[in-house]
């Protein structure tokens, strides 16, 4: 057991900024801590005398709010960097149960700045994912490290990963609506594919005030259409056409670069073909 003292509390460092003790998920778990006390040890290194909090923050903070005086803990031996240190945080909250879109999106900004030892702008951040996805070589050795140890702790693909961050570019109020439920993420995928368009304000308050008619594909429809009176009528380009020359065009860009393409690079874009297979799969048997 250890004390709660001011060493423990300095070394405090919340992967996803500042926590929200009033939610409720926080009070749960303070009124759990209260009845049965902290059941996982909290991850502590000793550096320069001192004790530092590696993971936990959430468990310290609602033993705090708990009335607790001391903690169960676990010491890890050696000192960890301070992206070291990020990236057992990001480990232990990427497995919270309760994780919403927006928090992870943030916790994976978070980690990237970390361990990159830089503040990216989100528009560059996302570019980055992005540049790594299609392997054009924009990307720095540091940054492509960096995304590839996301993309292996957090289990997803980087275009999904890519997707999350992109609801981090929608209003503070879809981004609520996302976090507590009441609006999904892939709704928010398509708004944050359409953030500059004429009717995206019109849309978003119809998504955020509840209309059940917003199912994706109508979400979709709702954007095409409105794009489609906006040219006076003219038909927009069909889906099927606008993939199936996205896919040719990717075809011609693997041929290209065939001779760079390393055996890890072939299983990824194989991976991402198998994911694709699947869709058209479900997709053909909902058809009948």
């Amino acid at each position: 057991m250890k004390k709660l003292n001011k060493d423990l509390q300095d070394g405090m460092k919340d992967v996803f900024g500042d926590m929200d003790t009033d939610a409720q998920e926080f009070k749960a778990l303070v009124n759990t801590i209260k009845q049965k006390g902290i059941l996982q040890p909290l991850l502590i290194e000793k550096h320069d005398g001192a004790h530092k909090l590696l993971a936990g923050e959430r468990r310290l903070r609602a033993a705090e709010a708990a009335g607790l005086t001391r903690v169960p803990v676990r010491i890890r031996d050696g000192v960890s960097s301070p992206a070291d240190r990020i990236e057992i945080q990001l480990i232990e909250n990427l497995s919270r149960k309760s994780l919403d879109p927006i928090d992870e999106a943030k916790a994976y900004v978070q980690f990237y700045g970390a361990k990159t030892n830089r503040k990216q702008p989100l528009k560059g951040l996302l570019q980055d994912f992005m540049s790594s996805t299609w392997h054009d070589g924009s990307s720095s050795k540091l940054d492509t490290e960096t995304i590839s140890v996301i993309e292996t702790i957090s289990g997803k693909t980087m275009r999904s990963v890519a997707n999350l961050l992109s609801l981090l570019t929608l209003p503070e109020g879809l981004q609520q609506a996302i976090k507590s439920g009441k609006v999904a993420a892939s709704h928010g995928y398509i708004m944050a594919a359409n953030l500059d368009h004429k009717e995206f304000s019109k849309i978003m308050g119809r998504l955020i005030n509840g209309d059940a008619k917003l199912t994706r594909d109508n979400l979709r429809e709702a954007f095409s259409k409105a794009t489609q009176e906006k040219k006076g009528g003219r038909p927009a380009i069909p889906f099927w056409k606008y993939a199936t020359d996205h896919f040719a065009s990717m075809g011609k860009r693997i041929l290209k670069e065939e001779k760079k393409l390393k055996p890890d690079d072939i299983k990824k874009i194989e991976d991402a073909v198998k994911e694709l297979q699947g869709v058209l799969e479900r997709v053909k048997a909902k058809k009948g």
